[in-house]
């Protein structure tokens, strides 16, 4: 569970800081952080005595004051599978490498090569697109196959040209084992002259094996928010975790 703050009132902030609420800070720094700072109009409302007992016994004056200020949440994160592990020297290239990869992974797809896709996937890979699933290299390389039956688009024609931004990279490395979360956005230009506009998005959650020096995806999840395409109509289920 996480606790929330939501008011901006200093009074919770210091009974947080008094019984070691707030990371980092101990209960006697805390407690006397709090004493100077409630010495105002808090203190006004409780006393000295009230002050003294706030010393004292400072979680009951805790559970009193934000009762009806704090918050609980469940911890529900979009796709998150283990805890985040901050970059360091020592995976600052790997970093590098996979984050490259998921790029040059999605400049192929607006490019639309599909057997070239799959090469990005270990040989048992899994992939989930909104609960369609498909593994190994064949099948991966099948789910982005343009649909049969449908004709390529004429080439003296003006095109229209799709591109997929990747933002807000959360990129975990453990040893040959990493995890990777990004959010995608479709954007559809129809023509030199037109505005572009978004027709997608969604959050992707990848695992990642390091074998010979090269980082694969061996899991993966991609996760609809907008914009689903027809196909996946029959599997497709809101979620927040794969």
């Amino acid at each position: 569970m996480r606790i929330i703050l939501t008011s901006n009132e200093p009074v919770v902030q210091h009974c947080l800081r008094a019984t070691g609420g707030v990371p980092g800070a101990s209960p006697d720094s805390g407690r006397a952080y709090a004493s100077r700072a409630l010495d105002g109009s808090f203190n006004n409302k409780m006393g000295r005595n009230g002050m003294a007992d706030f010393n004292a016994r400072p979680a009951r004056w805790l559970s009193a004051a934000a009762a009806g200020l704090l918050v609980l949440l469940p911890v529900g994160g979009p796709l998150l599978a283990q805890e985040y592990k901050p970059v360091t020297m020592a995976t600052l290239l790997d970093r590098i490498q996979i984050e490259d990869l998921l790029v040059r992974y999605y400049h192929d797809l607006s490019l639309g090569k599909s057997h070239e896709l799959s090469e990005y996937f270990t040989a048992d890979a899994l992939l989930d697109v909104d609960g369609t699933i498909a593994k190994g290299h064949k099948e991966i390389a099948k789910l982005y196959e343009r649909p049969e039956g449908a004709a390529a688009p004429a080439a003296n024609a003006q095109r229209r040209r799709g591109h997929m931004l990747l933002n807000n990279p959360v990129i975990s490395i453990d040893g040959s084992k990493a995890t990777a979360e990004v959010i995608w956005t479709g954007v559809m230009n129809e023509g030199v002259g037109k505005a572009p506009s978004l027709y997608e998005q969604g959050r992707e959650y990848s695992e990642l094996r390091k074998a010979s020096g090269k980082w694969l995806i061996s899991k993966r999840c991609i996760s609809s928010d907008s914009g689903t395409p027809d196909k996946y109509d029959a599997t497709y289920k809101p979620r927040d975790k794969c």
